[in-house]
């Protein structure tokens, strides 16, 4: 090894134990001189003795046992112990065993411990103290067994038997490849709901009682397995409403659906009409005739296929008559007749609704899918006029609602400039 203006060197990767010589030199202006008198070091002993990780403990009402990490070179061991309060240590050797058993424990109370290891080098160093507590007898409380099970793909309800003596249930229970437990308490109940599961997963769960002397131990591992993907949920129809030339129908979102597929047929046909679509919450059926009779269904489509079809259903629309002018909606309700019209039609700015017979009307706006698009007030006299010019170019809807229930509908379109 040659060093520039330097007069030490440290010397790496060499062998411990082992005996070493050594020489030096200087360069100076006319070479190098010679080597110096040959002087001797010897490297120390191995390392000193490491102490294993610590692995783990379980306790009874009596004994309790921990356990360590293996390690190589190890030849001997010793555990001490002693219950919190007692002055003396309980101290064994043992030879390369990686646990420690220690029985005719008190239950119910405190114990520390620590341990070190023996290399061919020496001792290592003391654990940190670690303390354990022994479980309380139980009394005449037994484990719980388990009942019956019903297995959901995110779900799972475990029912166990009701326990003599017993004041509260645990149980604890945890996916099959992982380490954590999420335990939960129940009273006075012996069955449980598991939510928010993995589908198809494999699990493991636990069960105790806590009786007077308090818990119980554990009871053996029970598993299951939740079901695969859950199927693509099917709409739910709230209802529909009627016009004389329309029916619209309505139902409650479903979450995480590619789209939805609705048909309707005429009742004694075979012919469906299907709309397929992304989103909304309803769907409008326009330009049918009035008083005649549909059949309706509908489904929605998940990453894993489509869903099951709703029940058949039947809307009937709405019976109208033509009425004087510019063909207006006349509907008849308890022996009094109420027009309404809507002019220019189509129309690009104003639109003027005008009625005969409403008294107290409510007039929504709505477009072609039945979604609410203003709420108008009536000014109380036969005429209004309503202001559509930020509407986009297509079919919309007037209805207007009489204080006495009678509902009046008329569609008009959106021109374009």
């Amino acid at each position: 090894r040659t060093v520039t203006n330097g007069t030490i060197a440290n010397l790496t990767w060499l062998f411990y134990g082992t005996t070493y010589e050594y020489e030096l030199r200087a360069l100076c202006v006319d070479g190098w001189t010679n080597w110096s008198q040959t002087y001797q070091f010897t490297t120390a002993n191995d390392p000193a003795c490491t102490l294993p990780p610590y692995a783990g403990e379980s306790v009874t009402e009596t004994s309790f046992t921990v356990s360590w990490l293996s390690a190589p070179g190890i030849d001997q061991h010793i555990v001490i112990y002693r219950r919190v309060g007692d002055p003396d240590w309980v101290q064994d050797t043992l030879a390369t065993d990686t646990f420690y058993h220690a029985t005719n424990l008190l239950s119910g109370n405190t114990y520390q411990f620590r341990f070190r290891v023996h290399c061919p080098e020496g001792w290592s160093g003391w654990s940190d103290f670690k303390s354990l507590v022994t479980l309380v007898p139980a009394g005449n409380c037994d484990i719980p067994d388990t009942l019956y099970t019903n297995i959901g793909s995110t779900t799972a309800t475990i029912a166990w038997t009701a326990e003599n003596g017993a004041n509260r249930y645990q149980i604890r229970y945890k996916l099959l490849s992982d380490t954590y437990w999420v335990t939960r308490t129940l009273t006075n109940n012996t069955v449980i709901n598991l939510t928010w599961l993995y589908y198809d997963e494999d699990y493991e769960y636990q069960l105790r009682s806590e009786c007077t002397g308090g818990w119980t131990d554990w009871s053996s591992e029970y598993y299951f397995t939740t079901l695969s993907d859950p199927a693509c949920t099917t709409p739910w129809i709230v209802g529909h409403t009627t016009t004389a030339t329309s029916f619209t129908v309505t139902w409650d979102p479903v979450y995480d659906i590619g789209e939805y597929h609705f048909r309707y047929r005429e009742k004694g046909t075979s012919t469906w009409l299907n709309a397929y679509f992304m989103s909304g919450t309803s769907y409008m059926a326009y330009n049918l005739p009035g008083g005649t009779t549909y059949q309706y269904m509908m489904r929605s489509k998940c990453s894993n296929g489509w869903s099951s079809w709703t029940n058949l259903t039947e809307v009937t629309t709405d019976v109208s008559r033509p009425g004087p002018g510019k063909n207006p909606l006349v509907l008849t309700q308890s022996n009094e007749s109420i027009t309404m019209e809507l002019f220019p039609n189509p129309v690009h700015e104003f639109l003027h609704i005008q009625w005969k017979g409403a008294e107290g009307s409510n007039v929504f706006l709505s477009d072609i899918n039945g979604r609410l698009v203003r709420r108008i007030q009536w000014n109380g006299n036969g005429r209004m006029e309503v202001n559509v010019q930020s509407l986009q170019p297509g079919m919309y809807f007037i209805t207007a609602i009489n204080s006495d229930g009678t509902k009046l509908t008329e569609r008009f379109i959106k021109a374009f400039k």
